[in-house]
């Protein structure tokens, strides 16, 4: 047991068994782990900035919080009804997910996750009802780790998914595991299943198949598969031929492609005109990207910064970028917190008020695939080893443990953060304290 691709053998009818395990609420999940008074009340974890909803209780949803529903205008709520409000808390968030997939796995033939929250599962083979084997791996999850999660258990990937959603719609009636191994109960699933939810069929997708008169998920399956792909490409049609059982789209259709850009920018908490300050927070961006470039294996071949002015100044009045183009494309924290500080230099002016900042990855280049050109500087023979020292310390140690002289101790001290929680499993001094 363990974590592997999960493959399929074919694309006939599929005789795989996959499950999708997913948290329910899951970064409200994890703060009611160590606040146990959350429990039954309705609680929302905002955004980075606290700007808006990303996760919800069914108490919240309840009272019509809606996901991405701006933070402020959630004021009445929390007076009349009791509206819990947290900020994120990434590093927490990542140390449960991490526990959770161990406990998966040990429960499963393959493991894969998906996101912070999901998991494929290979079930082939494991003996014994599907539901119970759901209901299992859902006992073992709360036991070991305390996360409520939901199972959806079918014959490839998209059934699966969409066997937890619907898990998550009759929660009360099927425990949250719904196994969908008949074709009698498939058909009653993709019958009730709105086009939109099935895994793949974004809102874009799902406008044009309701234009055709596709507005189910059996409407999806029942489609001529020559016109959907004509329409909209072959991901499409594979999807079609999923909800028939096919298995189409295993684990390399599941994982993106590397990433051509990525981003690091932030929202200050106050307006500020020190160029010494506004410096910090680019480097602390630029060595934030330094990590994801490394841990993508990617290297950084143009770089961008941008400054953000403040509502109603008169000297700023628009926004200043400047963009580098690397020599020697790195991922060398050093010469990305260099690029980034020139880049600065170029936007900054005396008297600018400034309440939000950036920086850019415009442009990434494969580390595997890379051929350095004959007449470019020679990359530190030695950077590599060095970067990843830091990465290794700071990831057992906690992140900021070593850091560049310019940058914050951390980014998660930049953001504004009015509903704080502690990093109960990441930070010896948030340990929870027994009386």
């Amino acid at each position: 047991m363990g974590r592997c691709n999960l493959e399929p053998s074919s694309t006939s009818v599929s005789n795989e068994v996959i499950a999708l395990v997913d948290g329910h609420s899951f970064y409200v999940s994890c703060h009611r782990l160590f606040t146990p008074s959350l429990v039954g009340k309705p609680v929302c974890v905002l955004s980075n900035g606290d700007s808006a909803v990303v996760a919800r209780s069914d108490e919240a949803k309840q009272l019509g919080v809606k996901m991405g529903h701006p933070a402020y205008e959630l004021r009445e709520l929390q007076r009349r009804e009791g509206l819990v409000l947290i900020s994120s808390n990434y590093p927490l968030y990542q140390d449960i997910h991490r526990r959770m997939m161990s406990a998966i796995s040990e429960k499963v033939v393959a493991m894969s996750p998906y996101s912070v929250d999901e998991a494929f599962c290979l079930l082939t083979g494991m003996q014994g009802d599907w539901t119970q084997i759901g209901l299992e791996i859902q006992r073992h999850v709360m036991k070991l780790v305390g996360i409520p999660t939901g199972v959806g258990i079918s014959r490839n990937r998209t059934t699966a998914k969409l066997a937890n959603w619907a898990s998550k719609q009759w929660k009360r009636s099927t425990g949250s595991v719904v196994a969908v191994m008949d074709r009698a109960r498939l058909n009653g699933m993709l019958h009730h299943a709105p086009v939109e939810e099935v895994w793949g069929v974004g809102r874009k997708y799902a406008e044009h198949l309701q234009g055709y008169g596709i507005t189910t998920a059996k409407q999806l399956a029942s489609a001529d598969l020559k016109f959907i792909r004509r329409r909209h490409g072959v991901t499409l049609e594979r999807t079609a031929r999923e909800l028939n059982w096919e298995y189409c789209l295993g684990h390399e259709d599941s994982v993106s492609e590397p990433k051509q850009t990525m981003a690091c920018t932030r929202t200050f908490p106050d307006k500020l005109t020190d160029p010494s300050s506004i410096s910090r927070y680019i480097c602390s961006f630029a060595s934030n990207l330094g990590r994801k470039l490394r841990r993508d294996r990617l290297l950084c071949a143009d770089l961008k910064v941008f400054l953000r002015p403040a509502r109603g100044c008169l000297m700023t009045p628009q926004g200043k970028s400047a963009t580098i183009r690397l020599l020697l494309p790195t991922n060398d924290t050093r010469d990305l917190i260099r690029a980034s500080t020139a880049a600065l230099e170029q936007c900054l002016y005396e008297g600018g008020t400034w309440i939000g900042a950036g920086a850019i990855v415009l442009r990434t280049v494969r580390e595997d695939f890379f051929v350095p050109d004959l007449f470019a500087p020679q990359a530190n023979p030695r950077s590599n080893d060095l970067m990843r020292a830091i990465d290794r310390i700071n990831t057992l140690s906690g992140a900021g443990t070593i850091r560049f002289a310019g940058e914050h101790k951390s980014l998660g001290d930049m953001l504004r953060r009015n509903y704080p929680s502690r990093r109960f499993t990441t930070s010896w001094n948030d340990l929870p304290e027994a009386d």
